[in-house]
């Protein structure tokens, strides 16, 4: 799953539709409320840049841009010489303990990592990274969102059509037109479980539990 994924992401056609830089009204809003400017800040799943040019706009200048996808590095080098991108895995990042203040992975990208073991060392080792009291960012699908407009209603069909499990944790498939993709799902109270045995505390979970596709989670490291 992981390997089909990360193949789609690495398509000429998702590159350039991974090619923007914007920021949306809850990444606005968690930006404005959490984030300093003295604070070293590591963009995961960065993409070509969407997040990462977007909050050095803002006047975010220690930062740091993370993706996978080498073309997706490659491309965001050519068009933003002055941020520094690095292709890396999320999963074993070359980065010493206690190096960031803030770890951002937006855009559901922990949902690429498979499978759930790997996922959940992920955080692991985002929390190895991060300095005392350091927060993680994230954006992750909600199992238990009630299907609310026709995209979401054919996803969730597609997925009872291929025997997957619904309403529970599952990486569930999604097509699009540079690939087919497998994106976990979980509900908000598993994360927050996770997540504090994982040595976080949930700050603040933007997203309705039943009504929202996906949630935004704030989690502070602590000892």
């Amino acid at each position: 799953m992981e390997e089909t994924t990360i193949e789609s992401f690495s398509s000429d056609n998702s590159v350039e539709v991974y090619t923007k830089t914007s920021l949306n009204d809850i990444e606005r809003y968690l930006i404005n409320k959490y984030f300093k400017k003295t604070d070293n800040i590591l963009d995961l799943g960065c993409g070509v840049g969407r997040t990462t040019v977007a909050l050095s706009r803002l006047g975010y200048k220690r930062l740091i841009g993370i993706d996978i996808v080498d073309k997706m590095i490659k491309k965001a080098l050519v068009l933003y010489p002055g941020i520094k991108f690095l292709t890396g895995d999320a999963s074993n990042l070359d980065f010493p303990n206690s190096s960031f203040d803030i770890v951002f992975f937006s855009f559901n990208g922990i949902d690429c990592i498979h499978p759930e073991k790997k996922l959940l060392d992920t955080i692991k080792e985002i929390r190895r990274i991060l300095r005392p009291n350091g927060l993680y960012i994230f954006c992750s699908h909600n199992s238990m969102a009630i299907p609310k407009d026709i995209h979401l209603l054919k996803l969730f069909i597609q997925n009872v059509l291929r025997g997957r499990i619904l309403f529970g944790d599952s990486y569930r498939y999604e097509n699009h037109p540079f690939g087919d993709i497998y994106l976990y799902h979980s509900s908000q109270w598993k994360w927050k479980r996770n997540l504090e045995q994982l040595g976080f505390e949930v700050v603040e979970i933007v997203g309705n539990p039943f009504f929202r596709y996906n949630a935004h989670y704030v989690c502070r490291k602590v000892d």
